[in-house]
């Protein structure tokens, strides 16, 4: 799908780990005359952004690094140097908001970011 161009964004993510939004599923929207929601990191964002710019773009985030670490941890999946890569990654993301996302809903509380998100 990647040669062939079918992906509206796609990236690697630490080395090892694909993710990508089909083409498709834009297509599909428009026709239907719906919004299409992306969950995407910052890397599909960079790429949508360069294809989309007349559109609003929506950061959901957490604003705590700690509670990041807790998360990982407490999944028992990562190293200790694996989980500093990821947290370093996330500050790195956080920091480029403002390049590649025209509003932030920091995502701490769901209801109240989801009422904040409505009165955008």
């Amino acid at each position: 799908m990647v040669a062939r161009g079918e992906f509206l964004e796609y990236a690697r993510v630490f080395g090892k780990h694909s993710y990508g939004t089909p083409r498709k599923w834009l297509e599909e929207s428009r026709k239907k005359g719906l919004d299409l929601v992306l969950e995407i990191d910052v890397q599909g964002a960079a790429q949508v952004k360069k294809s989309f710019r007349s559109r609003w773009r929506f950061s959901s985030c957490r604003h705590r690094a700690r509670s990041w670490e807790r998360r990982l941890r407490e999944r028992g999946q990562d190293s200790n140097e694996e989980i500093s890569r990821r947290l370093a990654k996330a500050r790195d993301e956080i920091a480029a908001i403002g390049k590649y996302y025209d509003f932030c809903v920091v995502n701490d509380d769901v209801e109240r970011a989801d009422a904040k998100r409505r009165r955008l």
